[in-house]
């Protein structure tokens, strides 16, 4: 991963964190880099590719530049998994949790 690439990430990771949260109050949240990034294939004009995961339906936020975010409750992606969906098994293989919550310890489980 480039330097001028991983610098990006952090900073739109972390805006992307702080308003997700913000607009969320007091919900527990999972976020989890996913996609070229988090398997440190990323090249310059990639995709900054996000999981987030709750225990409730949260309400999404505007992801700047390059990020791209799909939002599931852990209900949903635990019926992926179960189903044998090959993004959700992916996302558990190779996925790099930057948030915690209660809702992506019980998936990884």
């Amino acid at each position: 991963l480039v330097t001028s690439l991983a610098d990006s990430a952090t900073s739109l990771i972390t805006g992307f964190k702080e308003k997700l949260g913000r607009d969320n109050d007091l919900a527990e949240i999972s976020i989890v880099l996913i996609g070229s990034v988090a398997r440190g294939t990323a090249v310059p004009q990639s995709d900054i590719d996000l999981l987030v995961v709750s225990d409730s339906t949260l309400r999404k936020v505007a992801a700047d530049g390059p990020l791209h975010v799909q939002y599931f409750t852990r209900e949903e992606f635990t019926e992926r998994l179960i189903a044998g969906d090959d993004f959700a098994a992916w996302c558990v293989r190779f996925g790099i949790p930057l948030a915690m919550s209660p809702a992506w310890t019980a998936i990884q489980e």
